[in-house]
């Protein structure tokens, strides 16, 4: 990912992330190639598996529960080895029972300025909110299919949707209606959309953006608060779920854009 290499590059890594993807095995691998870049940088060459200020907490083989969080936080509390940093990593991190999760907000609240804590997460919606709004979120796009939507129109209608131009949506429902057979398709690509801004408007940067050609669009709508663009994927996720129980597919549309419209 071009937003990790350039943190790397300039020394410029944050203290909490979460990496999010549907493939987790390739997440994980990224995972590990991020954490020996910020080892390296620091001067620590020790190989993962050998490397006492490196910890992985693996979610997927149990329940993520308090006590695990507790020794993470207790271990934190211990200086590196190393003098410099030290890496937390807790894979699977959606199974983590509510207590876990509100034991882990409180090392995301008040990190100690060695410590680097990363989840793995298959979405990072599954989280609680106040722990994705304290991490930077990186999702892998790995493997995923290209599709023949026409990003730039609907760019178009999303900006315009949320200043507050409601009538652009209903001016294309035949767009809309030619996309019911790839739904799903057209979700993800209204999601990526808003993660982009999330992007461009906190890193300001547009390098590492996975459409550049709709820069125009990011530009429009940049002045809206990242609670709002939250709230939108969460919408999204919540659309995902209800098309896997048929729910209806225009009704789901139009509640969508009246809720962007709302925003504005």
């Amino acid at each position: 990912m071009e937003v990790l290499k350039k943190q790397i590059e300039n020394k410029s890594y944050t203290q909490a992330y979460i990496f999010e993807g549907e493939n987790l095995n390739k997440v994980l691998e990224n995972t590990y190639k991020f954490a020996k870049e910020i080892f390296k940088i620091n001067n620590v060459y020790v190989p993962l598996n050998q490397n006492d200020d490196f910890r992985l907490i693996n979610a997927s083989e149990k329940r993520l529960s308090i006590e695990d969080i507790r020794y993470l936080i207790s271990d934190m509390n211990l200086r590196p080895e190393n003098g410099k940093v030290k890496i937390y990593v807790i894979h699977n991190a959606q199974n983590s029972g509510k207590e876990a999760m509100n034991a882990l907000l409180k090392s995301f609240e008040e990190p100690n300025d060695y410590a680097v804590i990363i989840l793995t997460t298959l979405n990072s919606n599954m989280l609680f909110p106040t722990i994705r709004s304290r991490a930077q979120i990186i999702k892998f796009d790995l493997d995923l299919p290209k599709t023949d939507i026409d990003t730039t129109k609907l760019a178009n209608i999303l900006a315009e949707t949320v200043s507050g131009n409601l009538v652009e949506f209903y001016k294309n429902l035949d767009f809309f209606d030619s996309l019911k057979d790839e739904k799903n398709e057209l979700l993800n690509e209204i999601e990526n959309f808003f993660e982009d801004l999330i992007k461009y408007k906190y890193l300001g940067d547009d390098s590492y953006l996975k459409n550049k050609t709709l820069i125009f669009y990011y530009k429009k709508i940049k002045n809206i608060e990242f609670k709002n663009i939250e709230k939108i994927i969460s919408l999204i996720e919540k659309i995902k779920k209800g098309f896997l129980v048929n729910a209806n597919y225009k009704l789901s549309l139009e509640n969508f854009f009246f809720q962007l419209f709302s925003l504005s």
